[in-house]
Order: C-alpha cells, then sequence, then structure tokens
C-alpha cells in the first residue's frame, strides 16, 4: 500500500517559500527530463532474458535516467544512478533496469516466493497503464536475486493488491557496480483498449533498503499528487500491440486423503477432484473467465486474526485466482463488492470490459454456501448460517481527466426460496484540484432473506435500506487531511459485499502537519503531530456507539522506521442498545522498521491501559501485542513469525480473559522454482473464574499445521506436494483431522 501523507516543510513562512520555490525549481526541471519513456522495435528472439544487456537493442534503446528522490521525500535528483531502456516486439513489451550500487556486497538480494517482494529488499518495479488514465495501473517487481510479484495499484484508494497474478518473465544478475534486471511483459497479461487512442503511461520505481530505506522514482511525482500512479508518464515511440485474440486453459487434479478422530470409518475419506479455469481474449478490451468445480483450498491459508474479543466482522483478503481478473474495479469507499462471501462455487463465469474511458465487470457464481452471511447491527455483528446461492455482481465504470462516476450492482438468490439480497447505486471519485480529492457513494439495498432467532434464512416481507459515504482528502506539502462521513440505515444489508454495521452515521477525521527537522537529528527524516477523532452514533435514537480524540505524533527515520504514539484520554463506546457508555484511556504505540539483513521486517502494535470486554460489557485494565517480522537466514531460509494477544485483567488481579493468535512460516527455498514451506498456526480463547462472579470458565485452542512442497513451473504451471493436521481441543471434546494431496495445475 502506497500513501502519500508524508510532507517537507520548514519552520516559517519564509523558509518554506524557498524550499517550495527551490523544489518547484528542480521538479519543473525535472518534468521536462522526465517528459517520457521511449521505446524501440525489436525482432523475434533478439532478446535473451539472462540479465547481460549485451544484446545490440539494448545499446540502441534510448535511456531513462533521470530518478527523484521520493522515500525518504526531497523531490531532488536521487543519489544512486538507476537507467532504464524499454523495447517492443510483436508479442510483448521488455524493460531493462540497471540499479547502479556504490556498495554492491551491501545489496539484499534474498531468494523468496513469488508476490513477497517487499521493501526490505532491493528491487525495481515497472508500472504500466496500457488504457492511459491513471486510473489503475499493472506493476512488475523483481528483486536482484530474481524474486518475482505483481499485481494492480488502483488511484481511487491509492492501494496495491498483490493477489492478481499475470503471466510474465524476467530475469535478474548481480554486479560489480549493481544489478540488471530484464523483464518480459507479454501484451497477453496487460489490460489494454482494443482501438486505444490514448498513449500507454509508465513508471518506474526502485528500493534500496540501507541505513535509510530509499525509494526513487522516473517520474516528477510530489507528495501533493492525488496518488503514487498519478505522474505516469507516456510511453514514447511506441505503436501499440494489435491485440490478437488468445486463450488459456488451466486444468487442475488434485488428490486427497483425509482422516478425522475420533476415529469412524464414515470419517475417512480419499477423492480425486478435477477443476478447470478457463481465460478467453476475444480481442484486447474483453476478458472472459470461467471456472468449473474450483479447488481453492491447501495453498493458501488465512492469517489467524483476534475474532472472540471484537465487536464487528473481520474482513478477509480475496487470493482465490477466479475472482482477481479486474479487481480494481471492485475497489470503492464502502467495499461494496466482497467477492470472499462466495464460499464454494460450483460454477462461476465473469466478463471484463476495459476502453480507452470506461471499463465494466460482471461475474455470476453458483455458491455451495456453508460460510456465514453477515447480519449488519449498530453495536455488533450478527452472522446467520449462509445456504446456498446465485451470486451476481456487476461494476461499470467511466474515467476521464480526474474524474470517474461508477455505479454497483449485486444479487444474491438463496436456494429453496429463502429470499434474497439485492443492493445498487452510484459512486464517484473526483480530483477537485491538484490537493483535493473527494470521493462518494450511495447503495439501496432491498432484502426478503431475513434471519430467524436459530440464525437461518427464511424468506420475509421486503426490507430496504440505504448507505452513503463522503470522504474528503487534502495532500500538501506541509500537511495532510481526511475527513469522512458515513452513515447506514437500520435495514441496509449487503450480503456480497462488507458490510458490518448499520443503522449509524458516522464522522472521522485525521489532521497530520509535517515537518522535516533541519540537520536530521537522530536520522529523524520527518515529524507529524496528529489528531484522529472518530464519533459515531445510531440513526434511530441518537445514542452515541464510539466516540475517539487521538492526539499523537508521527516520526519517520533511518531504517526504514515509521513510529506512531498516540496518547488515547477519553475512548467511549457502547456494547448493547440501552448499554452503559463506557469511558476508559489507553495508550497507543506503531512500529515498523527494516532493521538488518538477518531481521528485515519488524512491525510492532500495541495498546495499554484500559479496553472494553465485549463479553462481560465492561471495562477492565488490558493490554493488545502485535508482534511480526520477516528473518532471513541466508537466500535460502526465511521465517515469518506472527503473534497477536488481547489480555484483560479481572478485579483481583489475575487474568480473566485472553485470546491468543499466533502463526510461524517457514520457507526454505530449494531453488529459484522449488519451495518447501511450512505453517504452524495457533489460536487460544479462554475466560477465567475471575471473570465475574458467575463467569462459566472457557478454555478453546485449535491448531493447524501444513507442510507443502511446490515446484513453479510458470506462473500458470505448479505441482503442490502436501500433509495438513488440525487440532481442536474444548474442556468436551477434542477432535483432529489429518489430510494427504497432491495437487496439479497446468496451464495450456
Amino acid at each position: 500500500m502506497s500513501t502519500l501523507c508524508l510532507h517537507t516543510t520548514c519552520h516559517d513562512a519564509l523558509r518554506r517559500a524557498l524550499a517550495a520555490g527551490l523544489i518547484a525549481g528542480a521538479l519543473a526541471t525535472a518534468s521536462g527530463a522526465l517528459a517520457q519513456y521511449r521505446a524501440v522495435a525489436v525482432a523475434p528472439g533478439a532478446i535473451t532474458l539472462d540479465g547481460r544487456l549485451d544484446e545490440p537493442v539494448w545499446a540502441e534503446a534510448p535511456v531513462h535516467d533521470r530518478f527523484i528522490q521520493y522515500d525518504p521525500y526531497s523531490g531532488q535528483p536521487a543519489p544512486t544512478l538507476t537507467r532504464v531502456r524499454v523495447a517492443y516486439g510483436a508479442q510483448a513489451l521488455y524493460v531493462a533496469i540497471h540499479a547502479h550500487d556504490p556498495r554492491p556486497a551491501q545489496i539484499r538480494a534474498p531468494l523468496v516466493r513469488f508476490d513477497k517482494v517487499f521493501r526490505d529488499q532491493d528491487f525495481v518495479v515497472v508500472y504500466v497503464d496500457a488504457i492511459g488514465t491513471r486510473a489503475a495501473a499493472q506493476f512488475f517487481r523483481v528483486n536482484a536475486a530474481g524474486g518475482m510479484a505483481d499485481g494492480v495499484h488502483t488511484a481511487a484508494t491509492d492501494n496495491e493488491d498483490f493477489s492478481p497474478d499475470f503471466p510474465w518473465d524476467s530475469a535478474a544478475r548481480i554486479t560489480d557496480d549493481g544489478y540488471i534486471v530484464e523483464m518480459r511483459l507479454p501484451y497477453a497479461a496487460l489490460r489494454f483498449a482494443h482501438e486505444g487512442t490514448r498513449r500507454w503511461r509508465m513508471q518506474v520505481a526502485r528500493r534500496m533498503p540501507r541505513e535509510q530505506t530509499w525509494l526513487f522514482i522516473g517520474a516528477p511525482l510530489t507528495r501533493e499528487s492525488a496518488s503514487f500512479i498519478d505522474e505516469l508518464l507516456p510511453l514514447e515511440d511506441f505503436p501499440g500491440p494489435r491485440g490478437e485474440a488468445s486463450l488459456q486453459v488451466m486444468p487442475t487434479l488434485t488428490a486427497r486423503r483425509t482422516r478425522e478422530e475420533p476415529d469412524d470409518p464414515r470419517t475417512r475419506s480419499s477423492e480425486v477432484q478435477g477443476s478447470l479455469d478457463v481465460k478467453w481474449r476475444p480481442r484486447a478490451d474483453w476478458v472472459i473467465d470461467g471456472t468449473i468445480n474450483p479447488d481453492f483450498s491447501q495453498i493458501e491459508l488465512d492469517v489467524p486474526q483476534l475474532a472472540r474479543t471484537r465487536q464487528f466482522a473481520l474482513f478477509l483478503q480475496e487470493k482465490r485466482p477466479f475472482f482477481l481478473e479486474g479487481s480494481d474495479l471492485n475497489q470503492t469507499s464502502t467495499t461494496a463488492l466482497y467477492t470472499r462471501a462466495v464460499t464454494d462455487p460450483r460454477w462461476g463465469a465473469r466478463a471484463t470490459y476495459r476502453g480507452d474511458s470506461a471499463a465494466a465487470s460482471v461475474l455470476s457464481a453458483a455458491d455451495r454456501g456453508g460460510g456465514l452471511v453477515l447480519l449488519p447491527q449498530p453495536y455488533a455483528t450478527g452472522f446467520a448460517v449462509q445456504p446456498a446461492a446465485q451470486a451476481s455482481t456487476a461494476r461499470l465504470r467511466w474515467a476521464d481527466a480526474g474524474f470517474a462516476v461508477g455505479a454497483v450492482a449485486s444479487d444474491r438468490q438463496y436456494a429453496d426460496g429463502r429470499g434474497y439480497n439485492r443492493v445498487a447505486g452510484p459512486d464517484l471519485a473526483w480530483q477537485v484540484t491538484r490537493q483535493q480529492f473527494v470521493r462518494a457513494q450511495l447503495l439501496a439495498s432491498s432484502t426478503t432473506a431475513i434471519a430467524d432467532t436459530n440464525g437461518q434464512l427464511h424468506a420475509g416481507s421486503a426490507r430496504d435500506g440505504h448507505l452513503a459515504s463522503l470522504d474528503w482528502f487534502v495532500n500538501r506539502d506541509d500537511a495532510s487531511l481526511n475527513l469522512r462521513y458515513l452513515e447506514a440505515s437500520d435495514d441496509f444489508r449487503n450480503d456480497n459485499g462488507f458490510v458490518a454495521q448499520n443503522d449509524f452515521r458516522q464522522w472521522r477525521g485525521f489532521i497530520a502537519p509535517h515537518f522535516r527537522p533541519a540537520g536530521q537529528p537522530f536520522g529523524i527524516n520527518e515529524i507529524s503531530p496528529i489528531l484522529e477523532f472518530e464519533h459515531a452514533q445510531t440513526r434511530t435514537d441518537g445514542a452515541t456507539i464510539t466516540q475517539t480524540i487521538h492526539p499523537g505524533v508521527a516520526i519517520t527515520g533511518p531504517r526504514g522506521v515509521d513510529l506512531t504514539l498516540q496518547y488515547r484520554p477519553h475512548e467511549r463506546a457502547r456494547l448493547a442498545p440501552g448499554g452503559v457508555l463506557h469511558d476508559y484511556q489507553q495508550w497507543y504505540l506503531f512500529l515498523s522498521a527494516t532493521p538488518a539483513a538477518v531481521l528485515t521486517l519488524l512491525t510492532l502494535e500495541a495498546t495499554a491501559g484500559e479496553r472494553v470486554d465485549v463479553v462481560f460489557d465492561r471495562v477492565r485494565p488490558g493490554t493488545l501485542l502485535s508482534v511480526s517480522g520477516r528473518i532471513r537466514l541466508g537466500t535460502r531460509l526465511e521465517l515469518e513469525p506472527r503473534f497477536d494477544q488481547v489480555r484483560l485483567q479481572a478485579d483481583n488481579g489475575a487474568v480473566a480473559q485472553r485470546e491468543t493468535a499466533a502463526q510461524l512460516l517457514t520457507v526454505l527455498h530449494l531453488s529459484a522454482r522449488d519451495t518447501l514451506r511450512l505453517i504452524v498456526q495457533r489460536t487460544a480463547f479462554r475466560i477465567t473464574a475471575d471473570a465475574a462472579p458467575a463467569a462459566t470458565p472457557v478454555d478453546d485452542e485449535a491448531t493447524t499445521g501444513s507442510l507443502v512442497y511446490a515446484h513453479r513451473r510458470s506462473a500458470a504451471t505448479v505441482v503442490y506436494l502436501g500433509v495438513g493436521r488440525g487440532r481442536e481441543r474444548t474442556p468436551t471434546r477434542v477432535a483432529r483431522a489429518d489430510e494427504v494431496f497432491v495437487k496439479l495445475q497446468v496451464g495450456l
């Protein structure tokens, strides 16, 4: 995720004006030098991806080498040289990047899994907006060891989504003066208009983690830009591809054997399951996806989260390949489309269109169900058992010149006459000025699938509702501001979206001026006093639900340090209608850093003071601790530990309640294509007899482990061999489940 919230200022008006003038002058010069990337034609077979740049075409290609320093932000020319060359052939776009480094021995170049190229590594990234509107861009990352990652960056939310995967190739080689990366981006992997009239746009950036975690960008981007891809440059001397039709067929075969305990012949099973995915591109601007009996299990596990000490439902990231085409179109300010609501599809079909200005996506899936339907309420999220259903969504967006309008439509028709949920409405995104950006959305819903007291859905009389949101962002060189209004009526529901709360009005705000201390004392890059506030109340009776004021300070410094400290003097929360409005206080700390070549990433989040006990509806002394890291032992072994815990204290000082969610992920890279991955994760929830006089003790625990070997021949052809074990324990029951599986996915 990229955010534009760190800016440069001096301590008085004169110095601010002088600094702004100098930076504006430098950027004006840079804008001329960074006016475009230029491409040259190349004959078929003339480029070999080997990281050597010894082909004649690279000697002829124009060099783009004017990069600015974006992080820590200065807007001045980058202190380290990066050279970019672009070529095009009949089937693909080629990008060669020579990242010079005065100290090549310090290059961080570990072997990593696909999509795990992060800021703790030396890498380069190419953003390609083949539509040319700067509304979204596909990105392609390669680290100095050849590790690859890709995804989509969406301007409206300024977020990078690593979930979409595209078929492309690259090679990397460390040299005496840095490292070289070559990329081959097939036109079949890029999304562009059939007969586009706009020029393609691109941007190259480079991460360099040392004493500072540098970010250099080959475009005139400033902290006042509306998004990270707001200044993508035209790709000149490039006629564009012909956009020929393409068809990709990916059959998958999965064989598994499972056993559950207590042992019973009925709990043992062996099965062989086939599935089929098809991606058809009849012409450049259309992509048709289809899936039959997809198997999404085994390969990805959701990171365990603290759930039983929360008021509202947890959001889960989409990782399933079928749902990822056009995922940037689904991003709206209210998560109106949430594909994780489709739990277990028997089949699915999707059509995605992208033109010069208009884009659209239509999806329909026959969902077997088996998950949970969110039942939003003002004080908590309720749940119902999810029946089988036909889930359909549609998204339309038109964008041009800093203005975008769109619409969302959604329908979930439950099987066996259990009713429906339908949602529709418009949205807009408007860049009012260079520094100001506005987003808004209005949704209306109609629901006949009504939950009974047992959490079962049945058809009933239609209940109508609405949801509305309005966001105002200001990005200035010396300050950031965000104001948000959100409301939902008491009968609003979105079963194909993510809505955890209704019958409420909410006002939220964030204000942060930015200062860059002269001389960078203690290595500090920037200091930002911050103020966050929120007030939410019910629409029906105006009762306060939550009220917060968070003064604090944010500091960025060397080794990628991002530190936030807040004092929260008057947190207020109500858990039930007519309930007590609890008033409590706490301290909050967030720290992220890239400390060293071994401990490449450390993230810490903690609160101390008081917390609301959502089980017993009271305030207790309590803490939250969340720690995660990334450890590299050599270039082949990586460990990613994560530990989250909430701990609440009883009146006598003993533990009243404790919830823990932990995971240890270990990956051994046998080669660039072969990995062995071990995941062990544990969740536990405990309520003691000290929690309350009539408290019933709870002691639940679940442990899951999986060991998977993966051989990745290409992005579409992968072989998996694995074993898994799960164990759940309560005071009255112990259950186990074991699984052995083989999965073969082939791209044809």
